[in-house]
């Protein structure tokens, strides 16, 4: 998989993307799909707040993908080019993490000069973020954390770097936005279907190396990684909308016409199709309460 990761991973062959304000006719600095709460809300918002509120969410987007590089996956990649995970790694998969660490570390870097090219183009800062996923994730974990030290945090990077490659398939295509960011979301797409098929290929290793009581609690633990990976921000969406001007009452309801339980549920199980086929491909299923786990966040 990294044959030819010294020619092509973005770090080496990448050129770096630059935004200029003088955007392309017609194209806005995010998908329209990634906003669906604009339609809902857009009586409200004239075309200085629709602007606006494209920009804190693709700050939104940048944001997360900068504390989910450095503060997720990159912690479980030390561990496995350390070789101190407690799997079977051979010396070309601890280098290949290494290679990967690499890539997500220049992955940070890129979202966050973009985030501040952006905010200087635009004149629209930033609104301050809240990684709240890592609180969930950490504590949710410590059943698992007690019987495998290690494991939870390896189990959160296998179901992030699985489901990204969906989250990032259709934005470098869509000609509606400027080409500095889909430039940006391409290239770490790229890197990601290799870090992907790298994690499908790991995960029969940690799965087969827990014991029974590892699984029931291990099982479950993933469903909650799954869930919580794709779940909508609606706290700060929220923030986002209320700071462009609408009422909290407002923004509530907005909020509630668009993020159903329904919307969230198919979306999230579109987009965790990939994570959801490797989990099934090695019986993580079979476990009645994994399985129920699942169904009860409407992941099946």
């Amino acid at each position: 998989m990294f044959d030819d990761w010294d020619r092509v991973a973005g770090v080496r062959a990448s050129p770096r993307r630059i935004f200029r304000s003088e955007r392309e006719a017609g194209c806005q600095l995010f998908p329209s799909s990634e906003l669906p709460y604009l339609q809902a809300a857009r009586g409200d918002l004239n075309a200085r707040d629709v602007d606006y509120l494209v920009a804190q969410r693709l700050y939104e987007y940048l944001n997360f993908t900068l504390h989910l590089e450095s503060r997720v996956v990159n912690r479980a990649l030390l561990t496995l080019s350390h070789g101190a995970a407690g799997v079977g790694l051979t010396d070309r998969m601890r280098l290949d993490a290494c290679r990967i660490y690499t890539d997500e570390a220049y992955h940070a870097t890129c979202t966050l000069d973009m985030i501040q090219q952006v905010t200087s183009e635009t004149g629209h800062l930033p609104l301050p973020y809240d990684f709240v996923v890592i609180e969930s994730l950490d504590k949710a974990a410590c059943e698992v954390e007690s019987l495998a030290p290690g494991l939870a945090q390896l189990l959160q990077a296998t179901v992030f770097e699985t489901t990204i490659t969906s989250i990032l398939g259709a934005i470098p295509y869509d000609a509606g936005v400027v080409g500095a960011v889909r430039g940006l979301i391409a290239d770490h797409a790229a890197d990601e279907r290799r870090h992907h098929a790298y994690f499908a290929r790991l995960f029969p290793q940690i799965w087969s190396g827990c014991d029974a009581a590892i699984r029931r609690a291990a099982g479950p633990y993933l469903a909650h990684v799954v869930a919580t990976c794709l779940a909508p921000d609606i706290g700060h969406t929220k923030t986002m909308l209320m700071s462009a001007g609408l009422p909290a009452d407002r923004a509530d309801s907005v909020l509630a016409t668009v993020f159903t339980p329904e919307s969230v549920a198919s979306r999230s199980r579109l987009m965790a199709r990939h994570t959801m086929h490797l989990l099934s491909s090695h019986d993580v299923l079979e476990d009645t309460q994994t399985r129920d786990a699942f169904a009860n966040r409407s992941l099946l």
